[in-house]
C-alpha cells in the first residue's frame, strides 16, 4: 500500500534541491540579468512616457489649433458681415444717386416739357389771333361793303373788338 504520508508531505531534499535551484537561479538572475532588465524596463517606460507626453502635447497642440481656427472663423464672419454690410450700404447709396439723378432728369424733362408747352400755346394762340382777326377782318368788310366809315372810326372799333376778344381768350 501506499504511504499517504509521502504523498501529502513532500520530501525535505526534494525540497531542499528546488529551494536551492531557485536560489543559484535567482543569483545568476541578479548578478547577470538583474541590471539589462531594468534597463530594457526603463527603456519602455521611458517610450511610453515619451509617448503620452507626445499624446498630451498633440491634444493641447490641436486644443490650440481649433481655438486659433474658432477665432479665425469669428474674425472671418465679422469681416463677412462687414463686407456685406458696406456692399449694402454702398448699393443704397447708388440706388439713391440713381434715383436722384433720375429724379432731376424727370424735372429737367418736365421744365422742358412746360416751356414747349408754353410756347405751343403761345404759338396757337398767335395763330387763333391772327385767324380771329382774319375772320373780324372778312367779317367787318362783308358787313361794311356797302357802308363807309371813317378809318380813325374803324380802327377805334377793331380795337375794342380785338380787346373783348383778348380777354375772353
Amino acid at each position: 500500500m501506499f504511504d499517504i504520508k509521502e504523498l501529502l508531505f513532500p520530501n525535505i531534499i526534494t525540497v531542499l534541491v528546488q529551494l536551492s535551484a531557485t536560489g543559484v537561479i535567482f543569483l545568476l538572475y541578479r548578478k547577470y540579468l538583474h541590471e539589462p532588465v531594468l534597463k530594457i524596463l526603463d527603456k519602455k517606460a521611458d517610450a511610453y512616457q515619451e509617448a503620452y507626453l507626445e499624446v498630451e502635447r498633440l491634444k493641447l497642440q490641436q486644443k490650440e489649433e481649433r481655438e486659433q481656427f474658432e477665432r479665425e472663423r469669428i474674425v472671418q464672419a465679422e469681416t463677412l458681415e462687414k463686407s456685406r454690410e458696406m456692399m449694402l450700404k454702398e448699393i443704397e447709396e447708388t440706388k439713391e444717386k440713381l434715383l436722384d439723378e433720375t429724379n432731376q432728369e424727370i424735372d429737367r424733362m418736365k421744365v422742358l416739357a412746360e416751356r414747349s408747352i408754353s410756347r405751343e400755346k403761345e404759338r396757337m394762340l398767335e395763330e387763333v389771333e391772327a385767324e380771329v382777326l382774319n375772320i373780324a377782318y372778312a367779317m367787318t368788310q362783308k358787313v361794311l361793303e356797302g357802308y363807309r366809315f371813317d378809318e380813325h372810326e374803324m380802327l377805334n372799333a377793331l380795337e375794342k373788338e380785338m380787346d373783348r376778344t383778348h380777354v375772353q381768350s
